[in-house]
């Protein structure tokens, strides 16, 4: 395995990377947060991979319109909403949770309607690479930040989940017509799947089964609750990764459980398989023991026969803490450790991952200050 470590260096306000995206024309973008840094503002940042070159495209504060260091939660994230269109744009939308410059701390619910103190709304963007320009369409969610955002182009609408209400919403391409689907989850939506032109499949907080047809404009509940582990009702447990496999399967990362699933539609029910620990019980590397047992499953990629992906250590040991590169055969279920992901020393903690035009794996970090991109060659 072989890491290359792109780091996001003018971008010291920046702290988290939550979304990474691959347009058609093969360029990688990437939201740079500003999760814990008080006043921060998101940025959006393109990578090359050809010519390996970075560049911070949109400043989301000058995007919005809005003044930076003012005593409003600032438009300090992009998360989980950069979504490319086959006519070359890439669609995005804010988000909050950044405190107020001079501030600690910000509740999303506390500080609702505080004249002084709320966030003022998300704003939908589009990134025009050949113009080098971004359109605002203002204020699509009053208040509230866009946690998770697709787009549909069979449909040529938008889909979002917002924060902290957690309703599903649409729009139009510009931000206008738009839908209320209602409330979706508890605390947050963290992955759309793609199934089919009738299907994209998501979970509520408890890692309970829904799916949004995009052409009847219908939420529907499959009755099915995603695997957790035996000691909650599935609280925390979220899908927070997914894509469809070629095999009709949707494979995916739950936030609060250690081993990848898959799952599948099937005669008006839901089949549900657990794909088991990612590395056999005390293969003897610590790290990994560590990682395949209480971690999670974050950032899968597709790459032929093979489902690539890290397996998460946020909290625990030191010494296990980070990101580990695994593979799961589609074909024969075969499970091989791949590589730790370091630089240096530095042990990353990423999230969402992309394939590269050029064959390379991408994450991007987040709790690092600043972050980087990271690309992986298997």
């Amino acid at each position: 395995m072989r890491v290359q470590r792109y780091l996001f260096g003018p971008l010291e306000q920046s702290d988290t990377c939550w979304d990474i995206a691959k347009a058609y024309d093969g360029q990688i973008y990437v939201g740079a947060c500003s999760e814990h840094t008080a006043g921060g503002i998101g940025v959006l940042v393109k990578f090359n991979p050809a010519a390996e070159e970075l560049r911070y495209v949109a400043n989301m504060a000058e995007v919005a319109g809005e003044k930076v260091g003012d005593t409003h939660a600032p438009q300090g994230k992009i998360h989980l909403s950069l979504s490319p269109s086959r006519q070359g744009f890439i669609y995005g939308s804010t988000h909050c949770t950044t405190p107020p410059a001079g501030d600690s701390m910000w509740d999303p619910w506390a500080m609702f309607m505080d004249p002084r103190r709320c966030f003022l709304g998300a704003h939908l963007y589009r990134y025009d690479p050949r113009a080098d320009d971004t359109v605002d369409f203002g204020v699509v969610t009053p208040h509230e930040g866009v946690s998770l955002m697709m787009l549909d182009e069979n449909v040529q609408r938008l889909f979002a989940v917002t924060y902290p209400r957690s309703h599903l919403w649409s729009w139009n391409l510009k931000g206008r017509d738009p839908v209320d689907l209602g409330r979706v989850s508890e605390h947050y939506v963290l992955a759309f799947v793609k199934y089919d032109d009738h299907t994209i499949f998501f979970s509520d907080y408890y890692g309970r089964l829904w799916s949004l047809d995009p052409m009847q404009m219908r939420v529907r509940s499959h009755e099915a609750q995603l695997t957790h582990p035996a000691y909650t009702e599935g609280m925390r447990n979220w899908m927070s990764h997914g894509l469809a496999g070629p095999d009709g399967w949707v494979y995916a990362g739950m936030y609060s459980y250690p081993n990848l699933i898959r799952f599948r539609p099937e005669r008006g029910r839901v089949l549900i398989e657990d794909l088991g620990p990612g590395l056999p019980p005390e293969s003897g590397q610590p790290g990994p023991d560590y990682a395949f047992r209480q971690g999670s499953p974050v950032g899968l990629i597709l790459k032929g026969d093979w489902l690539y992906y890290a397996q998460l250590v946020y909290l625990g040991p030191k010494e296990a803490v980070g990101s580990y590169v695994a593979g799961y055969n589609l074909a024969s279920g075969e499970k091989r450790l791949v590589g730790t992901l370091e630089s240096k020393g530095f042990k990353p903690l990423v999230w969402k991952g992309v394939l590269g035009d050029d064959g390379r794996l991408y994450w991007a970090d987040f709790d690092a200050s600043p972050p980087s991109l990271w690309a992986v060659e298997v």
